[in-house]
């Protein structure tokens, strides 16, 4: 393959460090909601769809939950895998068809989600409007195979003799489409353990399987371009165009490539590269310039981009919203890791935090800013609680529990306690304890277990300056 060089000027950005200038933005009215924590993504008719697990079980209830802009719930759709040892696990997404998949594990037992929240048929690669579904992949040490089907029928296929399929776990190779309908992916290397060849790519017409390219020399693809598509190859990721042509490369100290997003329009792709402490450029589609890059101290994390150009990424618990120009606009810390961010037509955004059982979904408005907290406040959203307590976890059940609110004048270590009726403690299952909160405002997901009493308080403690406080908060526990 061929390689260009980057040309491009390295802008690095103080992205994870502190960004004392940017504001945070308010948290509206109503939120947060109770929700599965994970990718968010365009719903129907403005609201969003969030990804998530739920549950004590292993593995995991699967959950994919749909929700209107006001914060209501319109659908759920959950399903506990059909597989103890599970394997080949890939983030669910947008599909050309509306709806969202795959969910599950793509080795061993995964679905798909329509656009009304029912499970269908899974697919690891593209779903397209119609049933098909475009994929790559093969039994282990057979060879790979590309293919377009519907309901099991085979519309168009290619086997690629030259190439073994290996892949780890059996985990379908990804794949891509791009704007001009040509359908991208990238079988491993192989076929020996340890066998360092590189992959091979293979592009093909989407709708008639007409092969368009095939080459050596690209180990994964990444996100389609407008023409052509972002990969990994041995010597950096790339861009590839018409023939296999390489537009362009990035450095290959940057790392591999994980994940990326395109922004045609601003001619940009965002992507996120690295494996340890991973690192977020966007680059310029026509020439591959670097415009900016976080630097490297701390890991940045790609969630998303919106169609105002704002560039969405984490650092340790604190979602950043970065411009084009590669500026700081807005912060927002939270008590929980950031799952995903997805910005609604009127500029507010949904924000996911939490890991599980702690799921909450935020509504933000960047344009109005949070108020300065200068006392330390605690409160529950309601003091009647009923806790979930059920194997398939407090995600599916959204009446249950309560949101802990918490003002900090500063960042502060929250201890809680269910004390019962004599003295007793009680314990608490969410949040664990001890945990961190930030200052300003901040939000948890609480539950009561299994506590069995019909009366018990709430009691929170923290460390201010080196002057304790507590809160205790009376319940009503409810079955």
């Amino acid at each position: 393959m061929r390689r260009l060089s980057n040309t491009g000027v390295l802008v690095l950005l103080a992205l994870c460090a502190a960004a004392p200038a940017a504001a945070t933005p308010v948290v509206l009215p109503g939120w947060p909601v109770p929700a599965p924590a994970g990718p968010v993504l365009a719903g129907r008719d403005g609201g969003v769809v969030v990804s998530g697990t739920a549950g004590l079980d292993t593995p995991s209830w699967k959950v994919v939950a749909a929700f209107t802009a006001d914060g209501s719930r319109r659908w759920v759709a959950a399903r506990r895998p059909g597989c103890g040892n599970c394997d080949g696990e890939q983030p669910t997404r947008l599909h050309p068809d509306g709806g969202y998949g795959p969910v599950g594990f793509t080795a061993d037992d995964f679905w798909n989600v329509d656009a009304a929240g029912r499970i269908v048929a899974g697919c690891p690669g593209v779903a397209m409007p119609g049933g098909d579904c475009i994929a790559a992949g093969g039994t282990p040490a057979t060879t790979p195979l590309f293919s377009r089907t519907r309901a099991g029928v085979a519309r168009w296929a290619l086997a690629d003799g030259d190439a073994v399929w290996t892949a780890e776990n059996e985990v379908w190779a990804p794949v891509v489409i791009d704007g001009e309908g040509v359908v991208y992916t990238a079988f491993p290397p192989g076929p020996a353990p340890g066998d360092r060849r590189s992959g091979r790519g293979v592009a093909l017409d989407a709708a008639t399987g007409a092969l368009r390219w095939r080459t050596s020399g690209v180990d994964r693809v990444v996100t389609a371009l407008d023409r052509g598509v972002l990969a990994n190859t041995p010597d950096g990721v790339a861009a590839l165009g018409e023939g296999a042509i390489v537009r362009w490369t990035l450095p290959a100290s940057l790392g591999p490539a994980t994940f990326a997003i395109t922004d045609a329009a601003r001619g940009e792709v965002v992507v996120q590269m690295g494996t340890g402490v991973p690192r977020v450029a966007a680059v310029g589609l026509a020439t591959g310039e670097v415009r900016w890059i976080t630097g490297g101290g701390r890991a940045a994390r790609l969630l998303s981009t919106g169609p105002r150009g704002m560039r969405y990424l984490t650092v340790g618990r604190t979602l950043r919203a970065v411009t084009v120009a590669g500026r700081v606009a807005w912060t927002l810390p939270a008590a929980q890791p950031i799952a995903g961010a997805h910005e609604l037509g009127d500029g507010t955004v949904m924000v996911s935090t939490g890991g599980g059982e702690d799921g909450l979904l935020l509504r933000v408005a960047p344009r109005r800013t949070a108020p300065r907290v200068t006392k330390p406040a605690v409160d529950l959203s309601r003091r009647v609680i009923r806790p979930c307590g059920t194997a398939r976890g407090c995600v599916l059940e959204p009446a249950s529990g309560a949101v802990l609110r918490v003002r900090m004048p500063r960042s502060s270590t929250l201890r809680l306690r269910l004390v019962l009726p004599g003295g007793g403690p009680g314990g608490v299952i969410l949040p664990r304890s001890p945990v961190a909160v930030p200052a300003g405002e901040s939000h948890l997901r609480f539950d009561a277990g299994a506590a069995r009493a019909r009366r018990a308080t709430l009691e929170v403690r923290w460390r201010l300056a080196g002057r304790p406080g507590v809160a205790r908060i009376p319940l009503r526990l409810v079955r």
